[in-house]
């Protein structure tokens, strides 16, 4: 294929002046707009946009609703170029891309990049493709060319170390991560409308969300209202004020939990009916070539059946405790393989590891870790498990604490979990200088020796209460607030 057709297929735009119905996906996450607000090149602060993430979550959509943005303020088509730099011509070939973007300069905006008279936006999708990608940017950036860079990537040690070296302070990095509980809600109800089935929310969401928290929008959230105000007697007392509409709206939110349990928050498998299509998306589109493709890009995997075993004890661990020592004999690898591993594991967004609570940074690597696998639908994919499955008591406490794990990971909070003796806490969480703890019992009946941890934790800690996520209950007892998950997962933040 000849350059200039390439830059065509890619950039249909210049021909058309708007992005094809085909990629552009009208449903907007909250993160595309905090995106957009940065999109317009600004000199000297020409920031350059990273897009980082677990693959399949969105990031090439969220590039094209961007060009789609840009469209829409009538800048130029042709000063918006996209490439994909995973596809097979262009991978590992920097000298073609040179070429390309030669062709680019004399044939389609007909002005060299060292005297544009207007910027350009240029969007580079997988960047990790691209050897030594981080000097390539690096180039254009020292020479203060008028473009703006949109890049994405899905290794966070391939993209953040390499650019962080090279890129200091000139990075403004975004996390793209699966749907959030709220997030799905909102896709599923986009949907529904798209097929015109009512789907009728009994309540709205934010407006709830702000009722109870007493928040505008950048502001609002449980750990925020506990960080300015550190009482959970308030928190309580307000949850218990709005009961009948919090169980006015139970059977709808608890129906698209069970379903966001089941499916996780790939956006592109939330519209499949069958379970086998999922699962072979999840494990041929994600995992497939996460293992093959993206992690060999970050280092040598000299043993991919051990990178596989390991995933595979993620999966059937999440939530547990996770011991190198213990892993390294069980296989016979070196503990520090076992470790590299679960760190190319990790920078692929596939698992999280959170540390034992520490009240000083001393030791805190050194301590006890635990596992989660990054999606549910993941999990459940690997595991092959069924509905009836999925929600048994055998998973559904795994699966309600790896939810709200990932959620409080998403939103960049800083958690550990807690163990003293026979006392444990599920999630510690860090913020504004105080700690909080959490507790996952999902379960009807809860009593008091169900939560001793917490109890232990909140004396020793002098926190004042606790959280803990329940399957039903909401009440205040002892300073200490019941909330249903699905309600946690509307208002943690």
């Amino acid at each position: 294929m000849e350059k200039l057709e390439l830059l065509n297929f890619y950039n249909k735009w210049w021909l058309t002046d708007k992005v094809p119905i085909e990629l552009y996906q009208e449903f907007e996450r909250v993160v595309f707009h905090l995106i957009e607000d940065r999109l317009p090149y600004s000199y000297p602060s020409n920031r350059i946009i990273s897009l980082i993430g677990l693959r399949r979550t969105g990031k090439t959509t969220i590039l094209y609703q961007l060009i789609h943005a840009l469209l829409k303020e009538k800048i130029n088509p042709r000063r918006i170029l996209f490439l994909n730099i995973s596809d097979p011509i262009i991978a590992n070939n920097q000298e073609l891309l040179e070429e390309m973007l030669k062709e680019y300069q004399n044939n389609v905006l007909r002005e060299d990049f060292a005297s544009l008279s207007e910027p350009i936006y240029l969007f580079l999708d997988e960047i990790q493709y691209l050897p030594k990608w981080e000097l390539f940017i690096k180039r254009y950036v020292d020479l203060r060319f008028k473009i703006k860079f949109i890049i994405t990537g899905s290794s966070s040690l391939k993209i953040s170390k390499k650019s962080k070296e090279s890129l200091v302070g000139r990075l403004d990095e975004w996390r793209i991560y699966p749907l959030s509980f709220t997030e799905f809600i909102k896709f599923k109800d986009h949907i529904d409308k798209s097929r015109n089935i009512n789907s009728e929310k009994t309540f709205n969401l934010l407006n709830f969300r702000y009722s109870v928290t007493g928040y505008g929008r950048l502001s609002s959230g449980i750990l925020r209202y506990l960080g300015l105000y550190q009482s959970f007697s308030s928190l309580g007392k307000k949850l218990l004020e709005k009961k009948i509409e919090i169980y006015a709206g139970q059977l709808f939110f608890q129906t698209r939990l069970n379903e966001y349990i089941e499916k996780g928050g790939f956006p592109e498998i939330i519209n499949l009916e069958s379970v086998d299509l999922s699962y072979r998306y999840l494990n041929q589109d994600v995992l497939d070539r996460i293992l093959t493709q993206d992690i060999p890009q970050i280092a040598q995997v000299r043993d991919p059946q051990l990178l596989q075993t390991l995933l595979v004890y993620c999966t059937q661990k999440t939530a547990s405790t996770l011991s190198y020592d213990r892993l390294s004999k069980d296989t016979g690898a070196r503990i520090e393989t076992i470790r590299n591993y679960f760190s190319y594991l990790s920078s692929s967004f596939l698992i999280n590891i959170i540390n034992k609570y520490k009240k000083t940074e001393v030791g805190k690597y050194k301590s006890s870790k635990k596992v989660y696998l990054a999606d549910l639908g993941l999990r459940n994919s690997i595991l092959k498990l069924d509905s009836r499955i999925i929600h048994s008591e055998q998973h559904k406490g795994i699966n309600a604490e790896t939810l709200v794990v990932n959620y409080l990971i998403n939103e960049r909070r800083e958690i550990a979990f807690w163990k003293k003796d026979d006392y444990e806490v599920d999630i510690v969480v860090k913020d504004l200088g105080n700690i909080f703890p959490i507790e996952v019992k999902y379960r009807k009946i809860i009593n008091k020796e169900d939560i001793a941890g917490l109890i232990k934790f909140s004396q020793l800690h002098k926190t004042g209460g606790g959280i803990v996520i329940t399957e039903s209950k909401l009440d205040f007892e002892d300073n200490i607030v019941y909330i249903p998950l699905w309600l946690s997962l509307l208002l943690l933040s």
